[in-house]
């Protein structure tokens, strides 16, 4: 039975069946089945002290890690290495974050690097409104969700910003690795994706679940 709403939760959308949505050009459903675009919005104050600082430690651990690695392959390879990196190991740290923190995170945007990084439904219902705050859901299925801004840094701008000053052999890699790349043309500052993040789940959830959603936005 589902608890009762606090007064101040407010109803975004109602509850809607999960679409077929295609990766790659190859339909396949959501493999949450049970999320709905059923989504109530919650503030911090509303969320279990838990579940706040696990999805806040999953959010900065994978940006640490995920930041760190591509700093370290910029340095010693380059950036066109780096743009290898976030294609081949994003998805395996991902993993690694969900399963240490119990939970599903990933990155998607309105402007896709790669299409595997499409967000699922409830997501995909908020993001349109282009949020720049963190914002917190009570998905249908009990589930709490979590929606953080990814802003770009200086740094970002080396793959993501304008195409006429990007390098020659990033625009290269960029064009190889993703044909269909729509995340250039960025300042320093601009709202580039969101984090998005469902908790709890199983205390292990399986590795293959956290792989969707993190191979470069």
């Amino acid at each position: 039975m589902q608890r009762s709403i606090p007064r101040r939760i407010v109803l975004v959308v109602g509850s809607l069946v999960l679409a077929l949505i295609g990766f790659n050009g190859c339909a396949r459903q959501l493999e949450d089945q049970s999320v709905t675009l059923g989504v109530i919005t919650k503030s911090v104050e509303e969320l279990d002290s838990s579940v706040h600082q696990r999805i806040m430690n999953a959010k900065d651990d994978l940006f640490t890690r995920l930041s760190g690695r591509l700093m370290q392959e910029m340095q010693t390879a380059g950036p066109a290495s780096a743009i290898k990196v976030c294609r081949e190991e994003a998805p395996q740290i991902a993993a690694a974050v969900s399963q240490k923190n119990g939970l599903k995170i990933a990155r998607t945007s309105l402007k896709l690097r790669n299409p595997k990084n499409a967000p699922p439904a409830w997501v995909d219902s908020v993001i349109k409104n282009q949020p720049e705050a963190p914002q917190f859901f009570e998905l249908a299925d009990g589930k709490t969700g979590a929606l953080l801004p990814i802003k770009l840094q200086n740094t970002c701008l080396i793959c993501h910003g304008p195409k006429e000053n990007l390098l020659d052999e990033v625009r290269m890699a960029l064009a190889q690795l993703y044909p269909d790349d729509q995340a250039t043309g960025y300042n320093e500052g601009d709202l580039r994706g969101w984090f998005w993040i469902e908790a709890p789940l199983n205390a292990s959830p399986e590795i293959g679940d956290a792989q969707n959603g993190m191979d470069g936005i």
